[in-house]
């Protein structure tokens, strides 16, 4: 038995060690904890009821001291054992069995301290007793832990049947009531082994288990990398919508100063073309009542003078009336389907006279449709369209030298018909261009040479643009401008008749 029990002492022995250093290392592991010292116990244990291994390990230890410290390992292995238990499935414990088993351990060691081993010897069957209840309350939590399947439950189960046992058969071998003990010596050792083996697995779970939150981990950091670069991503591209809209918001403030300032050059040309002719009705009028004009004939020519004055008074009211309607789109249309060739065409022979009076050189050029094509039909309210091309006549007769001539033209797209008034006059700088349709825009260069409010082409944009249309201007410094305008087509077979 010496090789036996040396082949034990080694392997509970480094088992012990292995267990008690692994807790040192990580304080959480208490079941390796006390697995290490009922390792540690069992090896105290082998060498203490082995003469052969005790002389080896300690020279000259007395019998005495040998059983006692037999008595002493013997009866650690049951509150260590159950305290290894509780640790390994502390959700399933009930009652504090590894404390009531070390305190019965405490009484065992005081009386075997105190009276010996010898008279402590009857005791032991006592002691078994207690170690039976013991047995039986550790036993009931590993019946809990399988019944909840916790990891080694069974394994536990099945080797703590062999390691309770043992303490109990133990004592009474020691006492010289079983002879045969030693025969669980080697069974004990395989249990420990494989207990050893369930509490390596649960540390390889857990090592398992953080590997896995590592790469968890390792996956979720990419993420939030991932989401930060995003993050910086769209806080780049809010950051430039921004900068976008300040531009914007700039820019709009630009052209808010800008027609602020064309709506002050607007009501200073207003007040001038209202003052005016005031100024003239009063100073004639005065000159009437206070005599100074005498003989019917003066007072006659008085008073067409007052009334050709309040005539300009009353156009003026007149566009600005029509434009603020227009712009806040309260404007009706009368709107009649008609062949856009004709209307055209009646506009301009209506206006004909004015530019030969005003001393230019009227001509209209329409297209050939002698082959019998269909009318090209639009739907406009006739007396906006002549307003807006009498605007657009006025605009020319007033920029163009006597003996200039006024094109009128007309075209048609697929969707829409091109109508074009065009002068040879002095032409619109290109700076002007962009403000020539504003509502509060009257050009420097001829505020002090013509005659008008601004409102003419402001009233004809927006005449345009309510039937639907656009209307734009293409001029040349020194070679003339011409004015265009679109209108949709409609289908019709035949044109209203007017």
């Amino acid at each position: 038995m010496g090789t036996l029990d040396a082949a034990g002492l080694g392997a509970l022995g480094f088992m012990g060690f292995c267990h008690t250093s692994l807790f040192l290392l990580r304080r959480r592991e208490k079941p390796s904890l006390y697995f290490g010292l009922v390792c540690l116990a069992f090896s105290m244990r082998i060498i203490s009821a082995s003469q052969a291994i005790s002389t080896r390990v300690f020279p000259g230890l007395s019998p005495e001291l040998s059983i006692t410290l037999r008595y002493i390992s013997s009866s650690a292995l049951l509150p260590l054992g159950a305290a290894y238990v509780e640790n390994s499935f502390p959700d399933d414990v009930r009652f504090p069995v590894a404390r009531f088993a070390t305190a019965g351990w405490i009484a065992f060691l005081s009386f075997v301290l105190t009276l010996g081993p010898e008279p402590s010897s009857p005791v032991a069957l006592f002691c078994g007793a207690f170690d039976l209840v013991i047995c039986v309350f550790t036993l009931l939590v590993l019946i809990r832990a399988m019944k909840h399947r916790r990891f080694g439950s069974h394994a536990v189960a099945l080797g703590s049947l062999a390691f309770l046992s043992y303490p109990l058969l133990d004592l009474p071998h020691f006492a010289g009531f079983l002879p045969w003990g030693r025969f669980f010596q080697p069974a004990i050792v395989i249990l420990c082994f494989t207990q050893s083996c369930i509490l390596s697995w649960r540390l390889a779970r857990e090592l398992e288990s953080c590997e896995r939150l590592s790469k968890e981990l390792s996956l979720a950091n990419k993420e939030l990398l991932d989401l930060s670069h995003h993050l910086e991503e769209r806080a780049d591209l809010r950051t430039w919508e921004l900068l976008e809209s300040n531009r914007k918001l700039e820019a709009i403030n630009s052209e808010i100063a800008r027609m602020d300032e064309a709506r002050r050059h607007l009501l200073a040309n207003i007040a001038h073309d209202v003052r005016t002719p005031v100024t003239l009705i009063r100073g004639y009028a005065e000159a009437i009542l206070d005599g100074v004009i005498e003989g019917e004939e003066n007072w006659k020519k008085y008073i067409e003078l007052i009334q050709s004055k309040v005539g300009s008074l009353t156009i003026l009211i007149e566009d600005l009336f029509e434009l603020t309607q227009l712009e806040a789109r309260r404007t009706t249309l009368d709107a009649e389907t008609v062949d856009v060739f004709d209307i055209i065409e009646k506009i301009y022979k209506k206006h004909e006279p004015d530019i030969k009076e005003a001393g230019m050189l009227p001509r209209l050029v329409l297209p050939d449709i002698s082959g019998g094509e269909a009318p090209a039909c639009v739907s406009v309210d006739p007396d906006r369209i002549d307003r807006v091309m009498s605007n657009l006549y006025f605009n020319a007769i007033k920029f163009s030298q006597r003996g200039g001539e006024i094109v009128t033209g007309c075209s048609i797209g697929p969707k829409e018909a091109t109508i074009t008034v065009q002068d040879k006059g002095p032409g619109i700088p290109e700076e002007d261009l962009p403000f020539i349709f504003d509502r509060f825009y009257k050009s420097p260069r001829s505020r002090a040479s013509t005659s008008g409010s601004g409102l003419g082409l402001s009233i004809a944009k927006e005449i345009v643009e309510l039937h639907g249309g656009r209307i734009w201007v293409e001029s040349t410094v020194g070679e003339g401008t011409t004015f265009y305008f679109t209108l949709p087509l409609v289908l019709s077979s035949e044109p209203e008749e007017n």
